[in-house]
């Protein structure tokens, strides 16, 4: 077995592994599963609420004072304090990802903002983009 892990670059007992699978599974047994990790912390309704609550509301709008932008930071925190479930930045970085949602620092621009181009947005293409998050 070492002979052949020189071969193909793996460790004996990784040939010993791959040996021992295909006795029991033939071909099959060898396929290459996919680890799905640790499970989540948050249920999927939890997950729902949560990518209900970032798409649609402010952060003022749950009671974070005089707070209008989602970060991070804000996230973890609400996740925190409505199910007492701990994450890192990092890791609720990667629960916004599974949600398809992606975290893009705001820019402030208003005072050169067109009111045509505002107006449009208000009435048709931010009401279109709430429509795909139910």
């Amino acid at each position: 077995m070492k002979e052949i892990g020189k071969i193909i670059n793996r460790h004996h007992e990784i040939v010993g592994i791959y040996i021992k699978s295909y006795k029991e599974g033939s071909l099959e047994g060898l396929a290459l599963g996919h680890s799905t990790g640790k499970p989540s912390k948050l249920s999927e309704e939890q997950k729902a609420e949560l990518l209900e609550t970032v798409s649609t509301k402010v952060p003022a709008d749950v009671g974070f004072k005089a707070r209008f932008n989602w970060t991070l930071a804000l996230i973890t925190e609400f996740v925190k304090r409505e199910w007492n479930i701990d994450y890192s930045l990092r890791g609720m970085s990667r629960v916004l990802h599974s949600l398809g949602l992606s975290y893009t620092r705001p820019t402030y621009t208003l005072e050169k903002a067109d009111p045509e181009k505002q107006k449009e947005f208000i009435e048709v293409t931010f009401p279109a983009l709430k429509k795909t998050f139910k």
